[in-house]
């Protein structure tokens, strides 16, 4: 009796029988099938989260630029007292900072209060 146990100690039990058999596979294949199709759910809620919030930021950035594009260009001191000023009214400033780069690459006003005249870290 010993001898026996100790030999199928190491081995697989494989289910005996053509009912456990199917029964068995049945369970393999519809847990697999289940396992991919909450992956792909998982995939399509993330995609469509990550594409809403770059839709809304491309719209904050490109609102920003427009505003200044079109109404606060007109000397250098306008355009920094403007971007100085939004910076300190920028609604999402506690999630999200938002820096004025000027054609040098320099930072000219940012919501972190990151010293002017700096670079910015970020590509």
């Amino acid at each position: 009796m010993t001898n026996r146990l100790s030999a199928t100690v190491g081995r697989i039990v494989k289910p005996k029988g053509i009912k456990r058999r199917w029964l068995a596979r049945s369970i393999t294949v519809t847990f697999a099938i289940v396992i991919v199709g909450v992956l792909a759910y998982a995939f399509a809620i993330s995609r469509y989260y990550y594409s809403g919030m770059q839709v809304s930021l491309v719209m904050k950035a490109r609102t920003a630029t427009d505003f200044f594009a079109n109404y606060s260009t007109r000397t250098y001191t306008e355009y920094y007292q403007s971007a100085y000023l939004y910076t300190e009214r920028f609604d999402d400033r506690d999630k999200l900072e938002l820096q004025f780069i000027g054609p040098g690459g320099r930072i000219e006003a940012s919501t972190y209060g990151i010293t002017a005249g700096s670079s910015p870290d970020s590509p």
